[in-house]
């Protein structure tokens, strides 16, 4: 019952919206009543709350099947680390991509445009940063990246690099489409393959700019140490 009652409000809210979507409608959808849902959640806040968190943890179990499949394959003719994560990344612009041109108000489009989300979910962008920061912390080891780089704040800095590969979508002007319309697929894959490139580029040409003394020391490097390990 908890589960069909987590698939009813992932379903409309993707197709109407959170804001629009009531406990009735959450009932009428799973086939069960109003008091079925109270008997499993207290209110809608907390369908959502966990609805919000099952799918992002789904979106990070993705990254992490990229990261073991890239791992496992090693040897000759395996990509650079910094192309595997170029790879991951843009794989993972076009999966919320696809989710905003089918329904615009999905949980994948919301985390970049609803303040309520991302209030609840900050563990995801610190496990997202932290992937990244994997990524780039074996591409040292590997000899691929400059040594006195940090991983974490490089990966804070691809992260900020690529908020516009996100919806709603403001910076991917591409020739001729509707100013309020979304990119094309294809434009937008090679928008985001043209800025990793650029942004992996600079990373292996320079030198790293500290950037600890700006935001604290939150610990966050020994954790890089295991690679990327979601909990």
């Amino acid at each position: 019952r908890r589960q069909r009652i987590l698939d009813a409000a992932f379903l409309l809210s993707g197709r109407y919206g959170m804001d629009k979507v009531t406990v009735e409608d959450v009932a009428r959808e799973a086939g069960i009543s109003k008091g079925a849902v109270y008997l499993e959640f207290p209110n809608k806040e907390a369908i959502f709350d966990t609805v919000v968190q099952h799918h992002l943890s789904g979106q990070l179990d993705a990254l992490q099947a990229h990261w073991q499949a890239f791992l496992a394959e090693g040897g000759a003719g395996a990509p650079s680390v910094p192309d595997a994560l170029a790879e991951a990344l843009t794989a993972h612009v076009l999966r919320v991509f696809d989710c905003a041109s089918e329904h615009f108000h999905s949980m994948d489009v919301m985390l970049y445009m609803s303040h309520w989300i991302r209030t609840r979910c900050p563990e995801y962008f610190q496990r997202y940063e932290d992937a990244i920061a994997a990524y780039l912390a074996e591409a040292q080891a590997r000899g691929e990246l400059p040594p006195d780089r940090s991983p974490v704040d490089d990966a804070r800095l691809i992260l900020v690099a690529m908020g516009g590969l996100f919806p709603p979508y403001k910076p991917v002007r591409e020739p001729g489409a509707a100013p309020d319309g979304l990119p094309s697929r294809p434009y937008l894959e090679a928008t985001a393959r043209q800025l990793l490139a650029v942004l992996l580029a600079g990373l292996r040409a320079s030198s790293g700019v500290e950037l600890s003394a700006f935001r604290g020391d939150h610990g966050l490097a020994p954790r890089l140490r295991g690679g990327f390990a979601p909990q």
